[in-house]
Order: structure tokens, then sequence, then C-alpha cells
């Protein structure tokens, strides 16, 4: 019996100690979910008042023992950066957030910045999300203000103070929408820094960074940077950008023209095409500005379409010897001489048209990659023939005068390929990524040239800064005579080099030992740049997409598998932020 009620006495014990812990748990997780909710309201009149819908509302808070409400002024900030790259001039934004706090022994959350955030020790998450709405590559963003007192007992008064339209803003040039060419950065400091960077995360593709020792979370989005497929032999995109013709085309076999095209689709390289007569006329000419098409001779023709943002000129003399537009011609300005010597010049339609597209810079997107890049640890340079100051090593190679990268991301600080040196990049494994801060100089004479040859069935993308304090010369692409960036069937799908708005190429050596491009060349200028690619003696196989294009003893075949081709593959887009709305919305918080 003593047993017994030993045993009854000590469960009973168990049962309330336990219990009465339970009991307190239960008690409290009650009020943290009380309080959650209480913000939440707060949460939502607030926005109310803030984004102007009304000039005060009121909220009451359920408050019990050892429970606090109030406002702590000036916690926190938010700022805003907007970094024009065209001309290097900033716009900022920077405004304290303070706080409505609820604090409960270590149960703490808070209003801040239009959400609700509950700390969880060392870290934080998100109760109710911000006033933060990304779409479209449209980013609205009321950045709240609270201030008030201290102390909240029972409830809470919200006023409307102000509101500031920060952006864009009609009375400040820079402050206009829509944006092009423009970095924004979006940083949060404060507790909740964490749980703001994650939340950036999820709604945007933006990218995220944090300082913990700052106790800051930043979000980076930058503008877009338009079309990513080649869709003509060579086209500007550019309100400057010209095309021009002087003297005869070259080539190295099948019939002298300009530009034509081929499809690398088909089991054969561009020569064999020829021969079977299965080259086409899809080699178009698309330029923001002037197309002049006069000076050319040797009976050599486009064949393609032509279009100009400005006046396309032909020649005006009857004879045989310049050339003839195997396509329309489509001019915004003028035809020059005439509408009719356009006319003869043309085996297709003359017409008026309104101008072309243009397109960004993709500036922020090679300066992305190659930043990345540099560094050991951010890169394969290890193990390969690439040596300590980042560049080829021929030293030692087998086959002699052979570098071979694999399937990786390297990063160099030039290319120089002399006259009896290959660059191998072997994408069998998957593609192959090189950052370069210099420029590529691919070295030849009259019987041999440096070559760049792509192997395997994958794709190679090549970012080129052409940094002068790297490679100190003026070309960011130079190949000389016999020089080589060479694919299987001329294949110009494999091979993408990316550059900068004032990126230049030149193309060949100025005799009849043709250079030789097989690849995309993708440098738009946007409205400020001054890219350029002359062709003198050499052939590009694939699409160029630049500024002013000269042609001069060389010529243009378009890949046609270029127009089904994403030229700029998804991991290397920049995220798109087109039109900024963003104001200063500040309120007054009293006790009720």
């Amino acid at each position: 019996m003593v047993l017994v009620l030993g045993m009854v006495l000590a469960g009973a014990t168990t049962v309330v100690v336990f219990g009465a812990s339970a009991f307190a748990d239960s008690q409290e997780g009650l009020a943290t979910q009380r309080a959650e909710k209480a913000m939440t309201q707060f949460d939502s009149k607030a926005a109310l008042v803030a984004l102007g819908n009304t000039d005060v509302q009121r909220v009451s808070f359920a408050q019990r023992s050892g429970e606090q409400y109030g406002v702590t002024n000036g916690t926190g900030w938010m700022n805003v950066s907007v970094l024009n790259t065209t001309d290097g001039t900033w716009e900022n934004t920077s405004q304290r957030l303070g706080s409505v706090t609820y604090d409960n022994g270590d149960d703490h959350i808070a209003y801040q910045g239009g959400g609700v955030w509950r700390s969880t020790g060392p870290g934080s998450v998100m109760v109710s999300p911000p006033e933060f709405h990304y779409r479209n590559g449209t980013l609205t963003l009321p950045i709240i203000n609270v201030t008030g007192e201290s102390s909240l007992n029972g409830g809470a008064g919200v006023t409307h103070a102000e509101t500031i339209q920060a952006f864009p803003d009609r009375n400040a040039g820079d402050r206009q929408n829509p944006m092009d060419e423009h970095r924004m950065w979006v940083e949060v400091q404060g507790d909740y820094y964490e749980a703001w960077g994650r939340y950036f995360g999820d709604r945007t593709d933006g990218t995220v960074a944090y300082d913990h020792s700052q106790n800051t979370a930043t979000l980076e989005l930058v503008s877009p940077i338009g079309r990513q497929r080649i869709t003509s032999a060579a086209s500007s995109q550019s309100a400057s950008g010209a095309f021009e013709i002087h003297g005869k085309a070259h080539v190295d076999c099948g019939d002298r023209v300009y530009t034509n095209s081929y499809d690398s689709r088909r089991p054969a390289d561009y020569c064999a095409q020829e021969s079977n007569g299965d080259t086409g006329s899809e080699g178009d000419l698309v330029y923001g500005k002037d197309v002049d098409i006069d000076a050319g001779s040797g009976s050599s023709n486009i064949l393609g379409d032509v279009s100009s943002g400005g006046t396309v000129t032909v020649s005006g003399s009857s004879g045989s010897g310049q050339p003839d537009v195997e396509g329309d011609i489509e001019y915004t300005d003028a035809c020059s001489p005439s509408v009719s010597d356009c006319e003869n010049r043309s085996s297709g339609t003359v017409s008026e048209i309104a101008g072309i597209n243009t397109m960004n810079s993709i500036d922020i997107m090679v300066e992305n990659k190659v930043d990345m890049l540099d560094g050991s640890g951010n890169n394969d340079n290890a193990g390969v023939d690439i040596d300590g100051s980042d560049r080829l090593d021929f030293s030692a190679t087998s086959p002699a005068d052979e570098v071979t990268l694999g399937t990786g991301e390297y990063y160099l600080e030039d290319v120089v390929l002399k006259e009896d040196e290959t660059l191998t990049l072997d994408t069998t494994g998957g593609p192959v990524t090189v950052g370069v801060r210099g420029g590529i100089q691919l070295q030849g004479s009259g019987s041999s040239g440096g070559t760049i040859e792509v192997v395997g069935d994958g794709a190679v993308e090549m970012y080129v800064l052409g940094d002068d304090g790297v490679h100190g010369r003026s070309d960011d692409l130079d190949m000389q005579k016999n020089a080589g960036v060479l694919a299987s069937q001329d294949n110009a799908t494999q091979f993408r080099l990316y550059g900068t708005r004032n990126f230049e190429a030149q193309i060949g050596g100025g005799s009849s030992n043709l250079a030789k491009y097989v690849g995309v060349i993708f440098t738009p200028p946007g409205p400020a740049g001054t890219a350029r690619v002359d062709i003198d003696g050499g052939e590009v196989y694939g699409g160029v997409l630049t500024g002013t294009t000269t042609i001069d003893k060389g010529s243009i075949h378009y890949d046609e598998a270029l127009a089904t081709t994403q030229v700029v593959s998804r991991d290397a887009r920049v995220v798109k932020v087109t039109f900024l709305h963003v104001t200063v919305n500040r309120v007054l918080v009293a006790d009720r």
C-alpha cells in the first residue's frame, strides 16, 4: 500500500511539474502568436497611412504582463543606389527606417520597412512581407520611415507625416525612366537583415550579398541587355552604328560575295555547301545609322536584305561592277542617290521605315564575369597550361605549341598566340568559359597563323574586357594573316565572344591570306559606345552584332543556325530593371 501510494504521489508530482512547464510554454507560444497577429494588423493599417490611402489609423494591442510594445526611432536604414554606367554618375536615396517593436523575454517582433520580422536568436525570419514589389523589370519600393513614442500601452495611432517622390524625379535629369545601362543596388541594415536578404532572393533573380559584420544585405539589379539571338549577318542595333564597303570581297571558296548564308546544321562545311549550291541569301544587314555600299567593286553582291536607321547609299552608276542587293532595301532618312537608284540595285522592294530598334551594351555582364573569374578560388586554372601570371604556357606542352583547356571556367590576363600556336577548347565534357581581362591577338604570316579551335559538341563563351592596361593594343581582337577561330563544319553556334561597348576588332591582315573567324561577335555599343569590327583580308562565318562594321577584302557568311540559338545563355543573363519607382513615406506612431 505504501509503495502504491508513493508511486501515485511521484506520478502526480511529475504531471504537475511537467504540466506546469508545458502550460507555461503553451502560454508563451500563444502570446507570440497573438503578438504576430497584432503586428500584422498594425502592418496593414500602417500601409494604408504610409501609401496615402488614409491619414489616420488606430490599432489595439492585447497587452499582458511582461509584454512591451513601443517605437524605436532611427533603427536600421535602407539605401537605393543607381549607377549610370554610361557617364559614371550616381543617384542615391537613403532613409532611416525605425521600427515598432514587441518584446516579451526572448521573443522580439518588429514592424520595419513595411514588413513584420521576428528575431530567432542569432538570426531572423519574415512574418509579413515588406513593401517591395518587383515584376517584369519594374521595381516599386516605398521606403517607410517610422518615428514615435518609446512606449505604446494597449494600442497605437498611426498618422501620415509626408511622402517624397525620390525616383523618378521630373526635376532631376538623371532620375528618369526607362533606365538603360544602369546598375542598381538596394541595401538594408538592421537586426533583421538576413530575413530581408532571403526575401530579396525569393522575389527577384538578382544577386544578394551579406556583410555580417555590418548587419547588411544588398540586392543588385541591372538594366536589360536586349535581344539575345543573332538573326542577321551583321547588325549594329545602335543609333550611331554604320556599315561600309570598300573594295572587293574576298573568299576562300566559291563566288565572291560580301554577305550570304549557310546552315551549319547540315552535315557539311560552308565550302561544301557552296559547291553543292546549298548556300542561301539570308546575309542581311541591319544598322542603326547609314549603310554605304557605293564603294564596292568586283561584281560582288549582298545576298540578303539591307535595313538602315539612316541613309542607304548605293552606286548610281549603270555599270555592273558595283554591288547589288539581292533582297529588299529599307531606309529611314533617304535612299541615295535616289530611290530609283536603290530600286535599280535591289532585286526586292525599296521602302521607308520608322527606324531600327536599339539595344543596350553588355558591359555589366562582361565586367561581372571577368571579375568573378579573376581569383584562384573562382576558376579552374590550376592543373592546366596556364602560368602564375594567368597567361597561356606553351613552354612544356605536348604536342608542342598547343594548349588544351577542357570543360570548366578559366581566367586569362590576355590571349596571345604566335603564328604556329593553337589554343584548343575541348567541350566534349561540357561548356568552356574564359574570362579575358585584356585582349586577344592571333599572330600570322603568309604561311600560318595562331589558331583557337573548338572541339566537341559544346559551346565556348569568351568574355573579353579589353583592358588597355593589360594588353596595350588598340584592337581588343587582332587576327592577322592566316589566323583562325575554328569549329567543326563551320558551326558558328559553338563560339561566342562577348565584349564591351568600346570593343574593337580587326579581322585579317589586309592580304589574300585570309583570317577566318567562325562564331559570334556580340559587342553591342549601346547609345554611347564606339564598338567596331573591321574585316580587311578575312572572313566571318556566323554573325556580328557591334557598332560600325567595314568590309574591305573580306566577307560575312551568316550561319542560319544562329536564328534559333540563344547566344546569351541563361546563366549569363543579367537581371532586368527598366522602371524604378521609389518614394520615402514617413508616418508618426503615438500611444493611443
